[in-house]
């Protein structure tokens, strides 16, 4: 496969998953969703939206959305919470809403704020799961189980025996800074810019978004402590155009815009595992 770039986004109902009592008010809004994901459909990108499964009950019109954009669907928990991000009853209530409502088994997991165990990665498998993206291998949020896995996609082994893909989110530089709207905010456009430049991006880049990203919900920023207030406020009106920008350095690079299911397939497919086709297809 050629250089490919995978764009996701976590659908979820609270503003990041470090604040799960802070609602967010966007999901109620979807014209305003429907204004970003038209942005991103005219730079050529396949999404992948991680869903928590208590949003597919809830906001069945956000989801309305999302599938008239083109986007494929997998799952993100049942309910976002992060003391239970990979625990058997997360994932199979929420692999019962997904299959309510698409009408066929997730192939990938993402755990809430990536907090994947090797448990989870036993039990995903066990479940007939394809694929993984949860790792973060960076600082954040867990460096002591986190910093030293691969950067590049790899295979982790269950005790049975089964193997599951691991898609790791895509850092930069050798401080492993992730490569996602929310960091390329704090931390300036420009100094991604250079950092790119001067370290490049690996072969399989997995990008990470969120709604409140892209769209400053007033009523519920002002429910954010300072620190989180200044962390997504950086930047805060301009997400959009900053990935859009994004979007064209990496375009300049050669890369192709890919469901992450079509990079999972490929993976698979090299080592003769095959994978179903995605829910967008």
């Amino acid at each position: 496969m050629a250089r490919s770039f995978a764009f996701t986004l976590d659908l979820e109902s609270d503003y990041a998953s470090l604040l799960p009592t802070v609602r967010n008010r966007i999901l109620e809004q979807p014209e305003r969703v429907k204004t970003v994901l038209s942005a991103l459909g005219e730079k050529g990108i396949r999404g992948t939206a991680f869903v928590v499964g208590q949003v597919i009950e809830s906001y069945p019109r956000i989801i309305d959305v999302f599938q008239e954009h083109r986007w494929e669907f997998e799952l993100h928990s049942y309910s976002h919470d992060t003391a239970r991000p990979d625990t058997a009853d997360e994932i199979a209530r929420g692999r019962e809403a997904f299959l309510r409502r698409f009408g066929r088994d997730p192939l990938g997991y993402r755990a809430p704020q990536g907090r994947i165990s090797n448990e989870g990665i036993a039990r995903l498998a066990e479940a007939g799961f394809h694929y993984d993206t949860s790792v973060f291998p960076s600082y954040f949020p867990d460096p002591l189980r986190y910093i030293a896995m691969p950067r590049a996609p790899h295979f982790r082994e269950a005790p049975s025996g089964r193997r599951l893909l691991e898609i790791p989110m895509t850092t930069v530089t050798p401080l492993r800074l992730t490569l996602s709207t929310s960091y390329i905010k704090l931390l300036g456009p420009s100094f991604y810019r250079a950092a790119i430049g001067v370290f490049g991006l690996p072969e399989v880049v997995c990008f990470d978004s969120h709604l409140h990203d892209f769209i400053l919900e007033p009523e519920s920023y002002r429910e954010l402590r300072p620190f989180w207030k200044f962390v997504y406020g950086r930047n805060r009106d301009h997400g959009l155009s900053i990935t859009l920008d994004l979007l064209d350095q990496i375009r300049e690079r050669g890369y192709e815009f890919r469901y992450l299911s079509e990079v999972a397939a490929a993976a698979l497919a090299a080592v003769g595992q095959p994978v179903p086709a995605g829910a967008a297809d």
